[in-house]
């Protein structure tokens, strides 16, 4: 029988040149993995729906090195144009890899460098009620988050140098919050690595 349940396409993003890490973060590897593929395995357990890898810098060697098939990244040619422009480009490739038989309820935006990210959570942000949902960690809310199809329109309409969080804390009152802590654990330099368990 075919799965008519909507999906929740997650787009990983992946497109950074890391500059302050001085070597593409999505290779550096932790417990025999690299991050990126740590990332792309949690998203994959969660189940939710298609994982889909937005790369851009680095893009070429990325994809030897972490065995990425077609179907599973996009390029993004304006990487460096900002996370604004990843998220586009995720955000139309998600749409296309989903059955019109099942439709869509929304999308999860995570990044490559949050390894202590869990499939667990992941379900928790795509099965929410709301419209909005995210993780909250120290003060503040962020990625991973669920972005329903109503906040499509305001997602495509980024400025290529923002993120997504500025749409979180501008519709609070609608926003699910996930408790997880560990989100908070992002890595953009060399010495934040030591912080990895």
């Amino acid at each position: 029988m075919p799965d008519n349940t909507p999906k929740t396409p997650i787009i990983l993003l992946a497109a950074g040149e890391s500059a302050r890490m001085g070597q593409p973060k999505q290779l550096i590897r932790h417990h025999g993995q690299t991050l990126l593929a740590i990332a792309l395995q949690n998203a994959a357990a969660a189940g939710v729906g298609p994982v889909i890898v937005v790369l851009g810098a680095y893009a070429c060697r990325i994809v030897e090195d972490t065995n990425l098939d077609l179907q599973q990244f996009v390029i993004n040619e304006h990487w460096n144009n900002g996370m604004g422009s990843s998220i586009k480009c995720g955000l139309t490739a998600a749409m296309k890899h989903v059955e019109p038989n099942q439709g869509i309820n929304g999308v999860i935006i995570m990044s490559c460098d949050q390894p202590l990210i869990t499939p667990d959570v992941l379900r928790q942000l795509s099965e929410s009620s709301h419209p909005l949902a995210a993780c909250a960690y120290g003060n503040g809310v962020g990625i991973p988050a669920f972005f329903g199809v109503s906040f499509f329109p305001q997602l495509q309409s980024l400025p290529d140098r923002a993120g997504a969080k500025g749409i979180l804390t501008q519709h609070l009152t609608v926003l699910h919050q996930v408790p997880f802590p560990p989100a908070a654990l992002d890595y953009d330099t060399s010495s934040d690595l030591e912080r990895l368990p």
